[in-house]
C-alpha cells in the first residue's frame, strides 16, 4: 500500500498562565487544550478522501502477496514473529515462482519508497472490512490488522527473500 503514508502537522500553544485547578486537580484550560488537540490529530488522522489505500484497498496486478492459500505452519512460525522464506509459503513449483516474483516486485517498490520520500510501506494485512458507506457511492474495503513487515533480499540476485514481521 505504498500512497498510505499520514502526514500529521499540528502545532498546540500552552501558555504558562496559572489557571486555578478544579476539585480534582485539574486543570481546565489545560484539559481544553488536550481534548482539542486530541480532536485535531484524529481528524488529521482519519482521512475519508478518495486517496487513502488503507480505506481503498485493492489486489494490486503484481505488487499483492496472497499467502491465504499459503502453508499454516508457516504462516503460524511468521505470525510467532520468526522469520520465513517466501519460497517455504508456497508448496506448490508454480505459487513459489510467482510468490518470489512478487516478492522481488514489491522489495524494490518498498525499497524505492523509503529511499525516495523516506516511508516505510511494507506491511502484512490480515482481514478485510468493508460497511455501507452512506455519504458517498463507493465501498470501503480496509485491512483490519495491519502488521509491519520487513522483506529482505537473500543473495544478490534476489531469487530468494526472508519476510518477518
Amino acid at each position: 500500500m505504498p500512497d498510505s503514508a499520514f502526514a500529521c502537522n499540528i502545532q498546540v500553544r500552552v501558555d504558562d498562565v496559572d489557571v486555578p485547578s478544579d476539585d480534582a486537580g485539574h486543570n481546565p484550560r489545560r484539559v481544553n487544550l488536550v481534548q482539542t488537540a486530541v480532536k485535531e490529530w484524529i481528524a488529521a488522522l482519519v482521512d475519508l478522501g478518495g486517496r487513502n489505500n488503507l480505506l481503498h484497498y485493492r489486489d494490486l496486478k503484481l505488487g499483492t502477496l496472497d499467502v491465504t492459500a499459503a502453508s499454516s505452519s508457516t504462516l503460524v512460525t511468521l505470525l510467532q514473529g520468526k522469520a520465513i522464506r517466501v519460497s517455504s509459503l508456497f508448496t506448490d513449483q508454480a505459487q513459489r515462482e510467482d510468490g518470489l516474483r512478487r516478492a522481488r516486485i514489491i522489495y524494490n517498490k518498498a525499497k524505492e519508497y523509503f529511499e525516495e520520500r523516506g516511508v516505510e510501506t511494507l506491511s502484512l494485512g490480515c482481514g478485510l472490512a468493508t460497511w455501507e458507506n452512506k455519504r458517498s457511492p463507493w465501498e470501503p474495503s480496509a485491512p483490519v490488522l495491519l502488521r509491519r513487515a520487513l522483506l529482505r533480499p537473500l543473495g544478490a540476485a534476489q531469487d530468494e527473500f526472508e519476510l518477518s514481521l
